[in-house]
């Protein structure tokens, strides 16, 4: 997994872990908050959206063992969004139409806001007998950016849903207040999940069970 993290004292890195350890394999020192992470278009390939700084990119890993992949940078010049375009187009995403217009606003809990207006947003449909799943961008809002997801002919996905997506089964998987949902077609239909999973009461492992990892 490739991720951009802080540090607390400010400092940022762009890595590579290797899950369920956040721990890097490797990592180069980031500008801020500006660029990092990427995607993997296919198996073989990361590509790492980082900026050049100190001269350094993860791109310089690319022929290391460590991997079962190569690593390039990406040609987006640090923008952090188009990460997320490329990985919806992987996926199987279709975009609708240009962006709609961001709109500078003010909110009470956020020093930068903005709203989208008339986004066409993004379409899904996995096979004829998927409904649509619909994702439109609302803006950078006080979690940042924003969106908002519609499944056709059904009001199963309200505004408390933080992501929606469709997985290799062609199960829908939806992420709310926590916790996660799945739902094939037959569970669609009844509007009951056939997977739930809250984790919002999670707490973290005693420092003891920490040290027997």
């Amino acid at each position: 997994m490739g991720y951009l993290a802080m540090g607390s004292g400010g400092e940022t890195w762009n890595g590579i872990c290797e899950p369920p350890w956040l721990r890097t394999v490797a990592d180069v020192p980031n500008m801020g908050t500006y660029a990092g992470g990427g995607f993997f278009p296919d198996a073989q390939t990361l590509r790492s959206n980082d900026v050049w700084h100190y001269d350094r990119s993860l791109s310089e890993f690319s022929k290391s063992k460590k991997f079962p992949f190569s690593i390039e940078r990406m040609k987006s010049g640090g923008e952090v969004f188009p990460i997320l375009s490329h990985r919806l187009e992987r996926d199987g995403w279709k975009r609708e139409g240009d962006f709609g217009k961001d709109q500078e606003i003010s909110l009470k809990h956020s020093s930068y806001s903005t709203l989208c207006l008339y986004d066409p947003g993004w379409s899904w449909q996995p096979t004829s007998e998927h409904p649509v799943l619909r994702m439109f961008y609302r803006g950078y809002l006080v979690h940042g950016y924003t969106f908002e997801f519609v499944l056709d002919r059904s009001n199963l996905l309200d505004a408390e849903v933080d992501w929606a997506t469709w997985d290799a089964k062609g199960d829908l998987l939806v992420a709310r207040n926590g916790a996660i949902e799945r739902y094939s077609l037959s569970a669609l239909k009844s509007g009951s999940p056939d997977f739930f999973l809250d984790l919002e009461n999670l707490t973290p492992p005693t420092k003891d069970k920490c040290l027997q990892h």
